[in-house]
């Protein structure tokens, strides 16, 4: 599980690089569940480079794209790579989670 951190990773091919080895690490039949932040919400983008600013560790929002290719060669599970508040069972009031996540198999 890899749940907001891989954003502190600053190079998006470093982050990539550690989830493709701990894949590497676990048998066929694991699971992969991450979610990171998405760059597509101005007010998170913001708010983490004035956090940036006062010399606090990075957090680098990823593109959707981005975060789906955490999942190259991998099986997602229903609904895939979405907005984190979609995956709430049942529906319900879910506030919003400017981040997009999923949860993957590995064959």
């Amino acid at each position: 599980m890899f749940m907001g951190v891989l954003g502190h990773a600053v190079d998006y091919h470093e982050s990539r690089s550690i989830v493709d080895r701990v894949l590497a690490a676990v048998p066929a039949g694991s699971h992969l569940t991450l979610w990171e932040g998405v760059d597509t919400s101005a007010g998170l983008v913001s708010a983490n480079a004035a956090y940036a600013g006062t010399g606090g560790v990075p957090y680098v929002p990823r593109s959707p794209e981005q975060i789906a290719g955490y999942f190259a060669g991998l099986e997602l599970v229903a609904p895939g790579v979405v907005p984190v508040s979609q995956w709430r069972p049942g529906g319900g009031i879910v506030k919003q989670v400017d981040g997009n996540g999923a949860v993957a198999r590995k064959p």
